[in-house]
This record gives C-alpha cells, sequence and structure tokens, in this order.
C-alpha cells in the first residue's frame, strides 16, 4: 500500500498555523463579539482518526489515529479569531507551536481564514457537538497526488 505522510487534522483544519498572520489586536484588548454561538471558548485536543484512500492502490484504506498531549488547546473567541497551543513529540522530545487564524460559522459548517479578512483555508462540519466535547469533520481530494482522499475526524473536549 502507498503510505502518504498526511497532515494532522489540526494541520488540516487550521493548516493555516503557519501561514496565519499575528494575533488581531483586537482579540486580545477584548474586541466586539461577533460570534453567539456554543463553540465560542476553550476546548481540549483529544484525539483524531484519519482514512486516507489510494484510489491507485485499488483504493486501499490506511488510518492514522492521534491522541493529543494535555496542553493542546484551541480556544475559539467571540470575535472570530482562534488561538491554538498543541504540545507534540518529535524525536523523543516534547514541543510546542502556537498560531492564530479566524472563523465564521454557519449551521453546523466552520469556515476556517488565514487573517480576519483573508483566504479560506479550510471547510468542516461539525458532526456531534454537546457542552463538554465536539467531533470535528474534514474530506479532502488531493488532486494533484492522484486523487488521494482524507477523511478526518477530530475530537475536542472541555
Amino acid at each position: 500500500m502507498k503510505k502518504i505522510n498526511r497532515p494532522l487534522l489540526p494541520a488540516a483544519i487550521l493548516s493555516l498555523l503557519f501561514f496565519a498572520c499575528s494575533k488581531d489586536n483586537n482579540s486580545s484588548t477584548g474586541g466586539a463579539c461577533t460570534i453567539s454561538n456554543p463553540i465560542v471558548g476553550k476546548w481540549n485536543f483529544a484525539s483524531e482518526i484519519i482514512d486516507i484512500t489510494t484510489p491507485d492502490d485499488d483504493n486501499a484504506v490506511s488510518r492514522d489515529t492521534t491522541n493529543y498531549a494535555n496542553g493542546s488547546v484551541i480556544n475559539f473567541q467571540c470575535d472570530g479569531s482562534i488561538a491554538e497551543h498543541v504540545v507534540y513529540t518529535a524525536n523523543g522530545t516534547t514541543k510546542s507551536y502556537d498560531s492564530t487564524a479566524y472563523y465564521s460559522i454557519s449551521g453546523n459548517t466552520v469556515t476556517f481564514y488565514t487573517s480576519k479578512n483573508g483566504q479560506v483555508v479550510s471547510t468542516e462540519t461539525i458532526l456531534n457537538q454537546t457542552a463538554n466535547s465536539m467531533v470535528f469533520y474534514y474530506k479532502f481530494i488531493d488532486t494533484a497526488h492522484d486523487n488521494i482522499e482524507e477523511e478526518a475526524w477530530l475530537t475536542l473536549t472541555k
């Protein structure tokens, strides 16, 4: 089976993490709230499942599962900005990265942007949300790489 090294969903959901502009000054100074939704708040990255289907390998499916380290969080702020802190291990060393981006909500669809009025990075579906958990779903077909299909489910908890 052809194994493709694909980014994890937070990187997919927020691939803008590495491209996002710096934090908007209004978000740190209590800017106007434009989003009133149960998504607003601080969420912990819990786990992620990614299924990768490879058409040129008889539609073989490989599954990657990630359980996130304590301290990996995303904060959906009411002004439409997000702040993320991800903790991970690489070569036996614990590392972390921080990023900011923006989002908007329409029904159960969340669209992520590189900046406040910036380019759309991805669109995700909230499959399930309670007061203490939320599951994002993402599907992507990589037409540049033999139509490899990636489906991912990211679980966040409070």
